[in-house]
């Protein structure tokens, strides 16, 4: 049987210094995308330019600055894989990521999400060690609590960068809700909670990246 196609979807805005590592670290990976897909929201730096750099390696989708779930929205409707994930254009996959999250998905047929773990990095890409011990000890408290609808409702540690999903279980679930301003991916996930089992590999297989362009706590706040 062949492997399942995998789509990338990269949503970025005036990201141009950090773009390129998410989109090398896709293409650096151990199981190559099928695709990737960096959609452009709007953005006003260099980011167009440094992106028409990659030529044939990616697919480039430019559209006005409607937010990121919007533009994750777009990526996921112009993707064409089997399996569809998503990559935050300041974050950084390890080298055998999707190789791990397929064959999870190969022994575990009923799941239609899954997710890896991830560690804390900064800016420049050094390892944060207490903000990565804090996140592990979210991770445990997640395993043990269960990623059911009634686990994720009070509190969600998933981060889209480490989200796998089958194409037709995205179908089911349907779009990310574009007009909530911070977790609207935990939104989705209690949604698709509701319709699939969500699944674990538990190995850090992301870099999250934690700077000034984070979203605010504001923002988390009205999301919330």
């Amino acid at each position: 049987m062949a492997s399942p196609r995998v789509s990338v979807v990269i949503a970025t805005h005036n990201r141009a210094g950090l773009v390129g590592q998410a989109i090398k670290s896709a293409l650096g990976q151990s199981v190559r995308p099928a695709e990737i897909i960096v959609v452009d929201d709007g953005s006003s730096d260099a980011t167009p330019q440094m992106l028409s750099e990659y030529g044939n390696d990616i697919r480039i989708i430019h559209q006005p600055n409607r937010g990121r779930s919007a533009a994750r929205n777009a990526g996921v409707e112009h993707a064409q894989g089997d399996i569809i994930t998503f990559l935050d254009s300041d974050d950084v996959w390890l080298p055998e990521k999707l190789e791990k999250q397929l064959a999870a998905f190969e022994v575990n047929p009923s799941a239609g999400l899954q997710h890896t773990f991830s560690d804390v990095v900064d800016a420049k890409g050094a390892h944060l060690p207490r903000e990565t011990r804090h996140r592990r000890q979210l991770y445990r408290r997640a395993l043990r609590r269960g990623y059911t609808y009634e686990g994720m409702s009070q509190e969600c540690i998933m981060f889209l960068s480490t989200v796998a999903v089958r194409r037709e279980c995205w179908a089911r679930v349907g779009p990310m809700d574009a007009s909530i301003p911070a977790f609207e991916d935990w939104d989705w996930y209690l949604r698709a909670a509701m319709q699939t089992e969500i699944a674990t590999v538990p190995e850090v297989l992301v870099h999250f990246r934690k700077h000034a362009g984070n979203t605010s706590s504001q923002d988390f706040f009205e999301g919330r």
